[in-house]
Protein backbone atom coordinates (compact mmCIF):
# COMPACT_ATOMS: atom_id res chain seq x y z
CA UNK A 1 0.00 0.00 0.00
CA UNK A 2 1.40 3.43 -1.00
CA UNK A 3 0.11 6.49 0.64
CA UNK A 4 1.59 9.65 0.42
CA UNK A 5 0.75 13.38 1.10
CA UNK A 6 3.28 14.79 -1.69
CA UNK A 7 2.82 14.18 -5.60
CA UNK A 8 5.88 15.11 -7.17
CA UNK A 9 5.25 17.40 -10.25
CA UNK A 10 5.73 13.83 -12.20
CA UNK A 11 4.14 10.75 -11.55
CA UNK A 12 5.71 7.90 -10.23
CA UNK A 13 7.06 5.47 -12.98
CA UNK A 14 4.34 3.46 -14.68
CA UNK A 15 5.60 0.49 -13.25
CA UNK A 16 5.42 -1.33 -16.36
CA UNK A 17 1.60 -0.63 -16.69
CA UNK A 18 -0.10 -0.51 -19.70
CA UNK A 19 -1.88 2.48 -18.39
CA UNK A 20 -3.08 4.54 -15.49
CA UNK A 21 -6.34 5.62 -14.13
CA UNK A 22 -6.28 8.57 -11.71
CA UNK A 23 -8.99 8.93 -9.32
CA UNK A 24 -9.95 11.92 -8.28
CA UNK A 25 -12.19 11.53 -4.78
CA UNK A 26 -12.46 13.45 -1.65
CA UNK A 27 -13.31 11.96 1.95
CA UNK A 28 -16.42 14.26 1.87
CA UNK A 29 -17.89 13.60 -2.16
CA UNK A 30 -20.55 11.01 -1.40
CA UNK A 31 -21.16 10.75 -5.57
CA UNK A 32 -17.11 9.24 -5.29
CA UNK A 33 -17.77 6.59 -2.42
CA UNK A 34 -20.87 5.89 -4.35
CA UNK A 35 -19.68 5.64 -7.21
CA UNK A 36 -16.01 3.96 -6.62
CA UNK A 37 -18.44 0.77 -4.94
CA UNK A 38 -20.72 0.92 -7.61
CA UNK A 39 -17.71 0.27 -10.19
CA UNK A 40 -14.89 -1.22 -7.79
CA UNK A 41 -15.17 -4.57 -9.40
CA UNK A 42 -14.76 -2.97 -13.15
CA UNK A 43 -11.37 -1.31 -11.04
CA UNK A 44 -10.29 -4.50 -9.82
CA UNK A 45 -10.29 -6.36 -13.16
CA UNK A 46 -8.74 -3.50 -14.63
CA UNK A 47 -5.85 -3.63 -12.04
CA UNK A 48 -5.63 -7.37 -12.70
CA UNK A 49 -5.01 -6.53 -16.62
CA UNK A 50 -2.12 -4.55 -16.08
CA UNK A 51 -3.78 -1.19 -15.35
CA UNK A 52 -2.66 0.57 -12.71
CA UNK A 53 -4.84 2.34 -10.11
CA UNK A 54 -4.31 5.85 -7.93
CA UNK A 55 -6.25 7.90 -6.16
CA UNK A 56 -5.94 11.24 -6.05
CA UNK A 57 -8.01 12.86 -2.51
CA UNK A 58 -8.95 16.51 -2.74
CA UNK A 59 -8.71 16.86 1.15
CA UNK A 60 -7.28 19.60 2.88
CA UNK A 61 -7.34 18.16 6.55
CA UNK A 62 -4.88 14.89 6.82
CA UNK A 63 -7.08 13.36 9.25
CA UNK A 64 -10.15 13.03 6.98
CA UNK A 65 -7.81 11.88 3.90
CA UNK A 66 -5.79 8.94 6.20
CA UNK A 67 -9.90 8.15 7.24
CA UNK A 68 -10.35 7.62 3.96
CA UNK A 69 -7.49 5.86 2.71
CA UNK A 70 -7.95 3.34 5.82
CA UNK A 71 -10.83 1.71 4.78
CA UNK A 72 -10.02 -1.93 4.01
CA UNK A 73 -10.99 -2.09 0.34
CA UNK A 74 -9.74 1.22 -0.56
CA UNK A 75 -7.74 1.93 -3.87
CA UNK A 76 -3.81 0.65 -3.02
CA UNK A 77 -1.79 3.69 -4.47
CA UNK A 78 -3.16 6.85 -2.67
CA UNK A 79 -1.99 10.53 -2.60
CA UNK A 80 -3.17 13.86 -1.14
CA UNK A 81 -1.16 17.54 -1.23
CA UNK A 82 -3.88 18.66 1.18
CA UNK A 83 -4.40 21.54 -0.82
CA UNK A 84 -7.97 20.85 -2.21
CA UNK A 85 -8.97 22.20 -5.46
CA UNK A 86 -5.77 24.82 -5.18
CA UNK A 87 -3.62 21.65 -6.20
CA UNK A 88 -1.39 22.82 -8.84
CA UNK A 89 -1.51 19.28 -10.19
CA UNK A 90 -5.59 19.66 -9.93
CA UNK A 91 -5.23 22.67 -11.26
CA UNK A 92 -2.83 21.56 -13.95
CA UNK A 93 -5.22 19.09 -15.15
CA UNK A 94 -8.35 21.59 -14.67
CA UNK A 95 -10.16 19.14 -12.86
CA UNK A 96 -12.83 21.30 -11.09
CA UNK A 97 -15.53 18.80 -10.33
CA UNK A 98 -15.44 15.44 -8.47
CA UNK A 99 -15.55 11.75 -8.91
CA UNK A 100 -13.69 12.48 -12.05
CA UNK A 101 -11.21 10.10 -13.64
CA UNK A 102 -8.01 10.36 -15.90
CA UNK A 103 -6.66 7.66 -18.14
CA UNK A 104 -2.92 7.87 -18.77
CA UNK A 105 -1.17 5.41 -21.21
CA UNK A 106 2.62 3.74 -20.06
CA UNK A 107 4.11 6.76 -21.01
CA UNK A 108 1.78 8.75 -18.41
CA UNK A 109 0.16 10.85 -21.29
CA UNK A 110 -3.15 11.87 -20.92
CA UNK A 111 -5.86 9.77 -23.09
CA UNK A 112 -8.47 10.85 -21.91
CA UNK A 113 -10.89 12.13 -18.68
CA UNK A 114 -14.11 10.78 -17.41
CA UNK A 115 -16.46 12.03 -15.63
CA UNK A 116 -18.88 9.37 -13.31
CA UNK A 117 -21.80 9.87 -16.22
CA UNK A 118 -19.69 7.96 -18.91
CA UNK A 119 -17.26 6.09 -16.86
CA UNK A 120 -18.19 3.07 -18.63
CA UNK A 121 -16.94 4.63 -21.68
CA UNK A 122 -12.83 4.55 -19.99
CA UNK A 123 -13.82 0.96 -19.08
CA UNK A 124 -14.77 -0.09 -22.73
CA UNK A 125 -11.75 1.53 -23.79
CA UNK A 126 -9.49 -0.32 -21.64
CA UNK A 127 -11.30 -3.71 -22.77
CA UNK A 128 -10.06 -3.42 -26.40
Amino acid sequence: MVHRCQLKETLPASDGASYTILVFTASWCTACHVDYARNKHQFDAVQRNNVRVISYSLDTKLANWQKLISKEDYIQEAYCDLQGFDSPFVRHLEIVTIPRYVLLDWELKIVSAYASSNIREMFDYLKN
